[in-house]
């Protein structure tokens, strides 16, 4: 019997009331879903900047390195929600401090001590918007996020001179050689061919397989010849004229090195661990490298010049010359560490020359003609340079200008000795000079002879030592166009040095500082009255022996120290790089910013 319609009419309205309220529920979903999306969103965005802003404020790209990084890095989040986000008194916040690391060409997030971290990892939680369906849920959902920024302003700095002519080019290489081991005869196109390139640390790490990472770079020992072949890989890979014509010196000084002279970068790099991610930037020059390698090879062994050095056809120089500390270049971040030493410091070498002055104009017959052999030592400490402050361009920068970065370096000048005598045992880290002197040995009947002498450049008020700080406005390299630069502390090194040499020759010229022994005696009575017969050979001695002393500096020494990186009561300071690029987040996701490795510091 068909149904009635009224009944039919019932059913189909509990047939719509159900979908209206299906249908409700799906919007509702719907809705509940979307605004869930966005709010995970906003949170998203919200952790993203506060990380950014984290990673900046623990970085020493400002006036100072914060004294807390911890304090610092949640003091920047909270102004950062306090900017970003709607009420903000709803999210709580956890920041983590370490370091950003490299793991299947993916970067992670790994917990560090809060001296030694580049990075800052943020996890932001707040509960979620209230559901439209929540009436039939009590349950509350929390929603959290994470992600991770890295800031890691750095430079490369170093100190001393190097690669300018000794003697002219003939000179250079001839130093060179006895640094080498083999004989070199660079013209003056490839010495100014390694003055003018730059390379960076991840050029040396593409050059051989067997050399992938900083720490084998820095770690492994190899030959002379190999380590100046690497470098001359390194070179060859950039695009340059300038960088055709180092690359081709470098090989030609990889043939005829010594193989039996090893080598560690390490000793002439003093690269900050953990900052791997910034090797490509940071250009070093391939002279400082390539003077530094020589340097290395020769520590704690004596070299000598292979020939005489002319000094202006008044005297012939031999020289010995024992590097107790290669130069070394730094490249890494500002401020300080833990222990309170600087994370970045370059220095120039450390050594003890030993001259001997042979001068062209013999002595009259009453001496047979003998020569003047005059022995000339010095001490060379080495000079710092310590990376102060890295203050980034941009808006907030409280000083001109704006538009560039600014580095801070601290500098120490070198004490520096220079004396009459000849060292006891150059091979010393500290050696003595000799208490007396022999100018003159006329066929072993007659001398002439002097007290060993020395001047200290500091306290003869040659040189002022001690501490003082530089600015450098960049562009710096690797901007494009800029160029490294350079600023010295301290007197010039030839006004240093010819000082020293005046205050050496006012004692030596002094009445009664050389005197005239027959037999090697000076019996008292007669002492007087051989002195007083034979002040004219004093006289001659003195004659030949002022103009030597007064061009020693300008011919010989500062060309010498240069080209060995060494200081006297000054330094040269560079600094041939900077990166100091805005903060960039590296991780965004629980797993990738390594959440579950990180001890909670909320």
């Amino acid at each position: 019997m068909p149904k009635r319609p009224s009944r039919q009419r019932g059913a189909i309205l509990i047939m719509t009331a159900a979908f209206i309220v299906a249908a409700v529920a799906l919007l509702a979903l719907a809705v509940d879903t979307g605004r869930l999306y966005a709010a995970q969103a906003k949170l998203q965005s919200a952790t993203n900047l506060a990380a950014l802003d984290a990673a900046r404020a623990i970085s020493a790209c400002g006036v100072g390195e914060p004294e807390n990084r911890q304090t610092a890095a949640e003091t920047a989040v909270e102004n950062s929600l306090s900017r970003n986000f709607t009420n903000s008194d709803s999210v709580t916040s956890t920041t983590n401090l370490g370091m950003r690391t490299t793991e299947g060409g993916l970067y992670h997030f790994q917990s560090a001590d809060n001296d030694s971290a580049d990075s800052a990892r943020i996890t932001l939680s707040r509960p979620a918007p209230r559901r439209l369906l929540g009436a039939f849920d009590d349950e509350t959902v929390e929603l959290s996020a994470t992600a991770a920024a890295i800031s890691e302003p750095m430079a490369s700095i170093s100190a001393g001179s190097t690669l300018l002519d000794i003697g002219g080019v003939d000179g250079t290489n001839g130093l060179l050689s006895a640094l080498l081991g083999g004989p070199v005869s660079l013209d003056a196109a490839s010495y100014k061919g390694l003055a003018e390139s730059d390379i960076t640390i991840a050029d040396l790490l593409d050059v051989d397989a067997r050399i992938a990472s900083l720490d084998e770079l820095l770690d492994t020992e190899l030959s002379l010849p190999a380590a100046l072949d690497l470098l001359a890989g390194a070179v060859n890979a950039t695009i340059s004229s300038v960088d055709d014509l180092a690359g081709g010196a470098l090989g030609a000084l990889a043939d005829v090195a010594d193989p039996n002279r090893k080598v560690l970068f390490g000793d002439i790099l003093n690269i900050e661990t953990g900052l791997e991610n910034t090797l490509d930037a940071l250009p070093v020059n391939v002279a400082d490298l390539l003077t530094g390698l020589a340097q290395t090879a020769n520590t704690g062994s004596p070299i000598s010049l292979p020939a005489s050095i002319d000094l202006g056809g008044l005297a012939k120089v031999a020289a010995e010359i024992n590097i107790i500390e290669p130069r070394q270049i730094d490249a890494g971040r500002a401020g300080r560490n833990a222990n309170n030493d600087y994370r970045t410091v370059a220095s120039t070498g450390q050594a003890n020359i030993q001259l001997d002055i042979e001068v062209l104009g013999a002595l009259d017959k009453a001496l047979g003609g003998a020569l003047i052999h005059l022995p000339i030592f010095i001490k060379a400490a080495s000079a710092e340079a310590r990376l102060e402050d890295i203050i980034c361009a941009g808006p907030s920068k409280p000083f001109p200008p704006q538009d560039e970065h600014t580095v801070e370096l601290e500098t120490d000048t070198a004490v520096a000795t220079i004396g009459v005598g000849e060292f006891d045992d150059i091979d010393r880290i500290d050696p003595e000079p000799a208490g007396e002197v022999t100018l003159v040995n006329a066929a072993g009947v007659a001398q002439v002879v002097t007290d060993g002498l020395t001047v200290n450049l500091g306290s003869a008020g040659c040189a002022d030592y001690g501490t003082e700080n530089l600015m450098f406005d960049g562009p710096f390299p690797p901007q494009a166009g800029a160029e490294p630069q350079t600023d010295r502390v301290g007197v010039p090194l030839t006004d240093a040095l010819n000082c020293g040499l005046t205050r050496l020759s006012s004692q030596l010229f002094e009445p009664g500082a050389i005197e005239v022994r027959v037999l090697g005696t000076c019996i008292p009575i007669l002492c007087e009255l051989t002195s007083a017969l034979l002040a004219p050979v004093v006289a001659t001695v003195v004659a030949l022996l002022r103009p030597v002393l007064d061009l020693l500096g300008t011919l010989l020494l500062q060309p010498l120290f240069n080209l060995l990186g060494l200081s006297v009561g000054t330094a040269d300071v560079s600094v041939n790089g900077v990166v100091a690029d805005q903060p960039q987040l590296f991780c965004t996701s629980r797993d990738a910013c390594g959440f579950t490795d990180a001890p909670e510091n909320g």
